[in-house]
């Protein structure tokens, strides 16, 4: 445990999760905008959600990318920064939908993770077609 511990880059981890939740406040008002555009007013939680998890994909894959071994932890921990962030603002901010807050707790979570493993995976690959050259 201590070795998982000692391989996150806690640094650009908590700046990728409180950047992501910042980057979230436009791309939601933006999704927002698109929604009421198409007329389509579910689509606002939808479009909502799927922003979410991207966004935090793409920030567990900058912070893994650097990694030198535990690119999912990497990617976990991106994204508890990230839900810490969201529950506090949620918190202060009393939602309307308070039974979203676990599934968006739950895809900012699984959205980095996903975005440490497929670094892991490229990673890996890459180490592979090495040795197959040689």
């Amino acid at each position: 445990m201590a070795e998982i511990l000692s391989s996150v880059r806690w640094g650009w981890a908590i700046l990728a999760g409180v950047a992501a939740q910042l980057l979230l406040i436009p791309v939601g008002y933006a999704m927002s905008a698109l929604a009421a555009w198409l007329h389509w007013m579910e689509g606002d939680m939808l479009l909502k959600r799927a922003a979410i998890f991207l966004l935090l994909f793409l920030a567990g894959l900058w912070v893994a990318r650097h990694a030198r071994a535990h690119f999912t932890a990497n990617g976990v921990v991106v994204g508890l920064v990230a839900a810490i962030v969201a529950v506090l603002v949620w918190i202060a901010d009393q939602p309307p939908y308070p039974g979203m807050i676990a599934v968006d707790v739950l895809l900012t979570i699984v959205g980095a993770a996903l975005g440490g493993g497929l670094m892991w995976h490229r990673k890996r690959r890459g180490v592979r077609k090495r040795a197959r050259a040689e």
